[in-house]
């Protein structure tokens, strides 16, 4: 199952059928306009209410909705969908490398062209999306969200619900807190506080943190 229709689902549909590994059966949006249409010839059957006609003991989920910013709803979604006894499925992309030993938690999402290095992990629902890059012995805390060609130096670690946006850059052995978000482009040379945003290279806080 699918949670999710829109264009984050599309890329991980991708992934899913990249490996041969897994068939999806059905999409499920929240959206009414998308119900009884198809995503990529996979039916969209109707909102997250229906799930309960694909049993827990039969189907996997994956979480295919993202967002950026305060209060992601994907967060509440999979602690919703785990309480209900669904295993949220771990997808790695064909053409993604991951390094042999590398720790995956339940319900990561590593997509096409992303690197993840030797000593690293990954802890649940961490998504390291298009083309991103996460070097040796990095942690990613639950949570996580790498955005395409964001880059980890070597020893980051990334607190739990952690954003990097799209192209930004954290240098080697600095340490991101939770809920911090890194904004696009942005070149991260020193720690950043919990809840903190911050922008420019090299990045610099907006306003201060919150949570």
């Amino acid at each position: 199952m699918l949670l999710g229709a829109g264009g984050h689902a599309r890329v991980v549909l991708d992934a899913l059928r990249s490996t041969g590994a897994r068939e999806v059966v059905a999409v499920l949006d929240p959206d009414a306009s998308k119900h009884g249409s198809t995503l990529a010839g996979v039916p969209v059957v109707g909102a997250d209410d229906e799930l309960e006609a694909y049993p827990a003991l039969r189907f996997d989920v994956v979480v295919a909705v993202v967002g950026f910013g305060r209060h992601v709803a994907r967060h509440a979604l999979a602690a919703r969908l785990r309480a209900d006894g669904y295993r949220l499925a771990t997808v790695v992309h064909a053409r993604a490398t991951v390094a042999r030993g590398v720790a995956l938690g339940e319900g990561v999402q590593v997509l096409a062209g992303a690197v993840v290095n030797p000593g690293a992990g990954l802890m649940d629902d961490v998504i390291v999306n298009t083309g991103a890059i996460v070097e040796h012995d990095c942690v990613l805390e639950r949570g996580v969200h790498l955005a395409p060609r964001a880059v980890l130096g070597g020893g980051v670690t990334l607190a739990a619900e952690a954003q990097l946006g799209l192209g930004a850059v954290v240098l080697p052995k600095l340490h991101v807190g939770a809920g911090a978000i890194v904004g696009a482009g942005a070149v991260v040379t020193s720690d950043v506080p919990a809840g903190a945003v911050v922008v420019g290279s090299p990045a610099r806080p907006i306003g201060r943190p919150t949570g």
